[in-house]
């Protein structure tokens, strides 16, 4: 709508408009004072700036071809970031926006798998902006309490993890490093865990977490929460 103000601006202050039979009908008069009022365009513009975000996070949730749940949490922090810049940085502008985002993700939306699947997908992982955040590590070792039972296997694939964080082995190769952003985090596991059959504990082990997620019923049958 903000892309034909101008227009609609011009058509409802030229004479056809207020020779015409709208124009001089109480509705018409009063579309003309909204069309006609600043405040009107300003509510507009805000609408706009902080759903636009917002709605490209529900474009990767709906999308078929891209797995959403290694996207999700990045997804969100991005979207709350871009809201605030487009409102001009001033929390004053962005903060009931972003009270509302909060209250409906941590309350209705937010998991701990959403963090953990975060944390275990490299293009995040292995990003400088990746999330400094405790509670993201946390998440992860929550899921892992959750979904790995065996005390044992546990603390191999936390092993696991020190050689995903570090770049070691598999996750060193330049060939896995040059296509991190090409791959969803599942193929990824399911290449390194091809090239490691000799292990009894792979990386898929521990990254049974999104595989998990992605068997939605398996998981709500395991009761993995927030």
């Amino acid at each position: 709508m903000l892309d034909v103000k101008q227009p609609l601006e011009a058509m409802f202050t030229s004479t056809q408009w207020l020779n015409c039979v709208w124009g001089k009908k109480p509705e018409g008069k009063e579309i003309r004072r909204m069309i006609l009022n600043d405040k009107f365009w300003a509510s507009v513009t805000y609408a706009i700036l902080s759903t636009r975000p917002l709605v490209q996070v529900l474009r990767l949730v709906d999308a078929e071809k891209k797995p959403a749940m290694g996207f999700i949490y990045n997804a969100m922090d991005e979207a709350k970031e871009f809201i605030a810049h487009n409102l001009g940085g001033d929390e004053a502008n962005y903060k009931e926006i972003w009270d509302i985002i909060d209250a409906r993700w941590e309350v209705k939306l937010h998991r701990h798998l959403h963090a953990a699947v975060y944390y275990l997908n490299p293009q995040f992982q292995y990003s400088e902006r990746k999330s400094s955040n405790p509670k993201v590590k946390l998440a992860l070792y929550h899921c892992m309490e959750r979904l790995i039972p065996d005390q044992s296997v546990g603390e191999l694939a936390d092993l696991e993890l020190v050689l995903f964080r570090n770049k070691e082995e598999f996750f060193g190769l330049q060939a896995t490093r040059s296509t991190i952003t090409k791959h969803s985090p599942t193929k990824l596991e399911h290449i390194h865990s091809s090239a490691n059959e000799e292990k009894k504990l792979t990386f898929n082990t521990q990254n049974e977490l999104p595989c998990v997620y992605y068997a939605q019923q398996e998981v709500e049958e395991q009761g993995v929460e927030g």
